[in-house]
């Protein structure tokens, strides 16, 4: 079994977390291979920097087709909260992006 982990990053060419844009990465670890790196499985680009990142799953709520992997949060530089479902991430579905939380 894949252990999955979201990863906020900024983009490749910025030199750090105060640019503006990034990229939530979703990897696919093999804990037992040995071999420390590893290539993303998903990537959404963002808008804004994360502050924060949180993974949950939604017991009770999900089933095989609908959020089987819950949500992933992101607590955006703006101010705002971005939500994405990592199961359409992975899969490359282009709506993968769920929501978006602002309040001002």
């Amino acid at each position: 079994e894949r252990t999955l982990v979201a990863l906020g990053t900024t983009e490749a060419s910025g030199s750090g977390f105060d640019d503006y844009g990034a990229r939530l990465e979703v990897h696919a670890l093999d804990l037992c291979d040995g071999r420390p790196d590893s290539k993303p499985a998903a990537v959404a680009k963002t808008s804004s920097r994360f502050v924060s990142l949180a993974w949950s799953a939604l017991p009770g709520k999900a089933s095989a087709d609908a959020l089987g992997l819950g949500l992933v949060a992101g607590g955006m530089s703006d101010g705002a909260v971005d939500v994405w479902d990592p199961a359409k991430l992975l899969a490359g579905h282009p709506q993968a992006h769920v929501s978006r939380v602002q309040r001002h």
